[in-house]
Order: C-alpha cells, then sequence, then structure tokens
C-alpha cells in the first residue's frame, strides 16, 4: 500500500529534486560547453589551413578571369615562389594609377597564399614574356613581408612634421638657391623593388631669383636611406 506523505515530507522531497537536478545538470553543461569550445577551435584550424593551401594552376585560372583589368600574362615562378602578373585595363590605355597589388589581394586573398613570396605586377608589352626573362623592372612589387619593411622604412625616415623623407629634405637642402624656403606639400611611395622604394614628392623653394616655385620630384631611397636617382621638375 502507497504510503501518502505529509505535506512538509512532499516540499522536502521537491526541495531535494531541485539539489540533485541542478547539480546532477552543472557537470553535463560544462562538459557540453568544452566540447564545443574544441569543436570551434578545430574548425577555425581547419579554415586557416586550407586558406593558405592552394593548387597554383587554379588561382592563375581565377585571376586570368579578372574583369576590371585585361589580363595579358599570368606566371608563377617556383625558382623565386614569385606570382607575375601582366595587365592593362580595358581600354588598353596604360596608366600607373590603374594597377594596384590591393585590388589583387582583396579579390583572390594572395597574400595568404604560403606559396608566394612575392607579387609583380607588369605593365604589358607586346612580345614581352616572363619565361623568356622579357620582364625587368615591375611596374609594383609586394613582398610577403612588406608592409613590416614599409613600417620600418617610414618610422626610420618619414617626418610627419616635413611632410616628407628626411633623406630627401636633406639632399635638397644641400642644391637649393635658399634652403630655408623648403616646403614639402606632399610625399608618397608608389613602387617598392630589390629593398628600394620610389619616391614622388612635391615642395616650394624659392628659385634663383627670390620667387617661390612649385617643383616636382621623384627619387629611390633604399631601406638604409641611401638616396639616388633625383629628379626635379616644374
Amino acid at each position: 500500500m502507497k504510503k501518502n506523505l505529509t505535506p512538509e515530507q512532499l516540499e522536502k522531497r521537491a526541495k531535494t529534486n531541485k539539489k540533485i537536478l541542478k547539480f546532477g545538470c552543472l557537470p553535463v553543461l560544462i562538459l557540453c560547453t568544452f566540447l564545443i569550445i574544441i569543436l570551434s577551435m578545430t574548425d577555425d584550424t581547419k579554415i586557416s589551413t586550407t586558406s593558405t593551401k592552394i593548387n597554383m594552376d587554379s588561382i592563375v585560372s581565377l585571376v586570368q578571369k579578372s574583369k576590371d583589368f585585361e589580363i595579358k600574362e599570368v606566371y608563377y615562378n617556383i625558382k623565386d615562389s614569385s606570382f607575375n602578373i601582366a595587365i592593362t585595363n580595358n581600354d588598353n590605355v596604360i596608366k600607373k594609377h590603374d594597377y594596384s597589388i590591393t585590388y589583387f589581394d582583396n579579390l583572390f586573398h594572395l597574400d595568404k597564399i604560403e606559396e608566394i613570396e612575392g607579387i609583380y605586377l607588369y605593365e604589358f608589352k607586346k612580345g614581352k614574356s616572363f619565361k623568356n626573362g622579357d620582364y625587368k623592372e615591375p611596374l609594383i612589387f609586394e613582398s610577403s613581408n612588406y608592409a613590416k619593411i614599409e613600417t620600418q622604412f617610414d618610422n626610420e625616415y618619414y617626418s610627419a612634421y616635413l611632410k616628407g623623407y628626411k633623406p630627401l629634405n636633406d639632399y635638397l637642402k644641400k642644391t637649393l638657391n635658399d634652403p630655408s624656403s623648403l616646403e614639402f606639400e606632399s610625399s608618397k611611395k608608389v613602387a617598392y623593388n630589390n629593398k628600394v622604394f620610389k619616391i614622388e614628392s612635391t615642395f616650394r623653394a624659392k628659385n634663383g631669383f627670390g620667387a617661390l616655385v612649385l617643383n616636382n620630384v621623384t627619387c629611390d631611397i633604399d631601406t638604409k636611406g641611401n638616396i639616388s636617382n633625383v629628379q626635379v621638375t616644374q
């Protein structure tokens, strides 16, 4: 015969059941949370690994399908792990500012592919070939550690106060009629190759007649601060 429980006994049993449910489920919840974290980390690792492994023939085919530029030749050089692209715009009008490594990186994530050590971007010229070594000077180049090189270069040689690069500032002051009149309007890096940055700047300075004139200057500055190939035009 089933024994009837008093109200006090029923209340006590209910409290006991709540404790069992609470403390019995807690380890299960902790275990489930731990397993979810482990699985998510495993998935992230898998994604990261697959994003850096790719068949080079596949990426060459993808780049060749680019719609914004006319891809004339794409070549992966296994000797130096470089990805080489010869392009022109769709109108066949060659303009330097049309070309951008960033475009290809953003679209195809070339900088994330571990097989690629450097990316060379060339202005296409009929009759030239990567395999024959015809292309010597890339329009734009970026190595896998370009960002680090660029940051170090700017930290050492760029002056926000001057709005220009210190090696160029020192060079111009030695050649100007009135060095104290030198004032940079703008400065930018336009190319990088073999540890040398190509710089374009505009500056104002007094000429031999004492008139303040606007000048354009291009030069090469290497990662050690050496300056060369300085050309000034008005």
